[in-house]
């Protein structure tokens, strides 16, 4: 009776779980990235008229079916690699990710299968997450058709393929214009008629325009919304309507021709500041052109030393003063000495300022070798000590190494007196049986003491030969950790 009882109450569970929606008694069945079939690919599948069929273009077989289907698990999607839309796994059973996206906040709960439990949560330190609906299908054939081909529900015949610029419309089961234009965001809608609706949004580039424009063409509106784009195209992206339509469109925002003309807006004295990159400088130095007039000939040392405030690194006036003149003006060259200050002291390379600043002991004739070489032979004195301490315990080893072989060579290792090693070491036991009484003997001494020299000698090499190998990989650390 309790066996009927329990087997009651849980095909009753069983039921309950199999005809409830999700989120019903406050759990939510999710299906995470890492839960998905290994096998998780696009199909190129759409629902029907009323939602009662699905269309499945298989190109491996040149096949269009038709198929019926009952919905096994209705889940959510927790946003990740995967965009609304149709798939498939390795067997062709059929998966759907769609719906209006949402987020929320969830706590996990453990799970069951493939999916997760979650319960909706109102703790800000709980993750936030974004979310599809996530429905797997159980389906049947229904009719097969060619690649190629549409279906007519309402006639349930395979019917041929829309000539170029219509499209097939499921709702009423016939051929539509359609003005479709994906990379330009021209998007063809059904209305109920065979001409069609067309929504032109190739004139506006930014995310929010696009959606803007595809929301008020849908007669909807867009506010602050989520722009997610697709993972294995990131130049397309999916956002839904203030009514709950999901819309998915083209980001075309590195297309925008006004793109550069908003940029001059932002700054309109940049091409001003190119033009005069000097203007700031001038300002800083309004006495530079005095001293440029003041120049004496031949005196092209001084007027490099006027330009040092600016540190030396640049071309001065006072510098390219000091060059013209050493070059140009005859009285330096009959002086003798006109020459070398024009070329020496007037900084005739670019850095006429820094020249009359530098320390005489900068020369290179100048420079004290002596305190260089001596700090050189300290470290060459402390690096062949170290090597010196480091390397000397290899000789102790290398010692006890040739007395240890000469021991063995001599016959020393083999001496051993055996008076100091048992001969015998019996261990009896008296084994009861139910008739009789049996007493057993083992006397493991009397084995090992003929072969006693030979285990010790075998041993103490063992010891001696590990204790080496420590030695030398600590030998090896200490080497490198220099």
């Amino acid at each position: 009776m309790k066996f009927l009882i329990r087997s009651f109450i849980f095909l009753s569970l069983l039921c309950s779980l199999a005809f409830s929606k999700n989120g019903d008694g406050g759990y939510y069945s999710v299906m995470r990235d890492h839960n998905l079939p290994s096998t998780f690919i696009p199909a190129d599948a759409k629902f029907l008229k009323g939602n009662n069929y699905i269309g499945f273009r298989m190109p491996v077989w040149d096949l269009y079916e038709i198929l019926s289907f009952n919905i096994s698990v209705d889940a959510y999607y927790f946003a990740g690699s995967k965009s609304p839309g149709f798939y498939r796994d390795s067997g062709y059973s059929l998966y759907f990710i769609g719906g209006t996206p949402k987020t929320g906040h969830f706590g996990q709960r453990g799970g069951s299968g493939d999916y997760e439990y979650y319960v909706a949560s109102d703790n800000p330190k709980d993750p936030l997450f974004t979310y599809y609906t996530f429905l797997q299908f159980r389906t049947k054939s229904v009719a097969k058709c060619k690649l190629n081909q549409e279906f007519n529900t309402d006639t349930m015949q395979c019917v041929n393929s829309c000539p170029a610029g219509q499209a097939w419309d499921v709702d009423i089961n016939a051929c539509v214009n359609d003005c479709t234009d994906k990379n330009l965001n021209k998007f063809g809608f059904f209305n109920g008629t065979t001409q069609g609706k067309c929504v032109d949004c190739s004139n506006v580039y930014s995310d929010s325009d696009i959606a803007t424009c595809l929301c008020t063409g849908l007669g909807s509106s867009f506010t602050a919304g989520v722009f997610i784009s697709d993972h294995e195209n990131p130049s397309i992206v999916h956002s839904s309507c203030s009514d709950g339509s999901s819309i998915v469109f083209k980001r075309r925002s590195d297309e925008d021709p006004n793109k550069d003309k908003d940029k001059d807006k932002e700054d309109p004295n940049k091409d001003k500041d190119k033009e005069n990159p000097n203007k700031d400088k001038d300002k800083e130095d309004p006495s530079k052109d005095k001293d440029k007039d003041n120049t004496t000939p031949g005196g092209g040392g001084s007027s490099g030393g006027g330009s040092t405030d600016s540190g030396g690194g640049t071309v001065a006036p006072g510098g390219d003063s000091g060059k013209d003149n050493g070059k140009d003006k005859g009285d330096g060259k009959d002086k003798g000495d006109g020459k070398d200050d024009g070329k020496d002291k007037g900084g005739g390379h670019g850095g006429g300022g820094g020249g009359s600043n530098n320390d005489s002991n900068t020369a290179a004739g100048n420079l004290d070798y002596d305190d260089l070489k001596k700090s050189e032979l300290d470290t060459l004195s402390k690096y062949s000590n170290n090597v010196e301490d480091n390397f000397s315990f290899v000789k102790d080893i290398k010692q006890s190494l040739s007395d240890s072989i000469s021991k063995i060579k001599n016959g020393n290792l083999m001496k051993l007196n055996k008076g100091n090693i048992p001969n015998t070491c019996p261990l009896s036991f008296d084994i009861n049986m139910i008739f009789f009484k049996k007493k057993i003997a083992f006397d493991f001494c009397s084995f090992l003491s003929p072969i006693s020299s030979f285990l010790y000698v075998f041993f103490f090499i063992a010891f001696f030969l590990l204790f080496l190998f420590l030695i030398a990989k600590l030998f090896i650390f200490t080497f490198m950790g220099w």
